[in-house]
């Protein structure tokens, strides 16, 4: 098994959940800082937020979208 940080984005649409998008690095402090970069991407370029709240949103690894967009990290290890 190879141990990777993700970084997933689901539509939740009428009670369904579609996945948009997911993108694994190597967990590795390199591929920590590109999830969390895409992570902010994201967040900034299809939504409305609080500059000052994207530090809670990446120690939280998750945000909802007022569009119904779901962002999140996640590690997987063995």
């Amino acid at each position: 098994m190879i141990n990777t940080v993700n970084f997933i984005a689901i539509r939740n649409d009428s009670g369904q959940a579609q996945i948009q998008e997911v993108v694994s690095f190597p967990d590795t402090e390199e591929g920590n800082k590109a999830v969390e970069k895409l992570f902010v991407d994201r967040i900034r370029k299809d939504n409305s937020h609080f500059e000052a709240d994207i530090p809670s949103y990446i120690e939280d690894g998750f945000y909802c979208c007022p569009n119904g967009i779901e962002f999140s990290i996640f590690h997987s290890t063995d």
